[in-house]
């Protein structure tokens, strides 16, 4: 409840973009299934943000339409790549490429030009992790136009520099995507933080969620 708390003050400081942190740290469980009480507390925190934020969420949401008339190699062009393989899809997100189209996030007002270059700089792995999230419609509703599976598993990898330079893949999240869902979804007012109120099967992995838990304590 705690970290709830302290992740509707933050979005409500800096105007949207971490409302994936609440969401994110409410629907994480240990054994990676969505447990009822914390669907709720989602629900409940989603409600207040959008009524808190109504105008900037107006002005995000129709970039984040515009975006669903783009291609998934538009997506590419920001570090973010993807593969398919069976019914799993994995999306591939290269933070340093992500950091660096920052400035181009925000001229599109994907990102809200005021959004602080310094809590960016602080947070760059949690950043990369909500600008790929923002995404994720674009990625979802391709993948299900350009396939005929009835259910798609989805994993996000973040690829991090370690101390030496190399990069490493690491697991995000994961979760589960049905035809059903896309069927019953309005794409042209579907809004990017939904996903985590939809999806199934959500396992944040310990690693990103490490990294979420990070904004509450620094």
């Amino acid at each position: 409840m705690r970290f709830i708390k302290f992740c509707l003050i933050l979005i409500m400081s800096i105007i949207g973009l971490f409302t994936l942190v609440g969401i994110i740290g409410a629907s994480a469980n240990s054994d990676g299934s969505n447990d009822s009480s914390n669907n709720s507390s989602v629900e409940n925190l989603s409600e207040d943000v959008g009524d808190s934020q109504k105008d900037e969420d107006e002005s995000q949401e129709t970039s984040i339409i515009k975006l669903l008339n783009m291609d998934l190699s538009a997506v590419k062009d920001i570090g973010i790549d993807y593969s398919l393989s069976d019914n799993e899809f994995t999306i591939f997100a290269n933070l340093s490429s992500i950091l660096e189209s920052i400035p181009k996030l925000k001229k599109l007002n994907i990102i809200n030009p005021d959004f602080p270059q310094a809590l960016i700089n602080l947070h760059e792995i949690a950043t990369g992790g909500i600008a790929t999230t923002m995404f994720l419609p674009v990625i979802i509703k391709a993948a299900f136009d350009d396939t005929p599976l009835n259910k798609i598993h989805f994993k996000v990898m973040i690829n991090v520099p370690d101390d030496y330079g190399n990069d490493k893949e690491h697991l995000a999240f994961q979760f589960d995507f049905n035809r059903k869902m896309y069927d019953e979804i309005n794409w042209d007012n579907f809004k990017w933080h939904n996903i985590f109120k939809i999806a199934l099967n959500i396992h944040v992995s310990p690693w990103y969620q490490g990294k979420i838990n990070e904004l509450e304590y620094n």
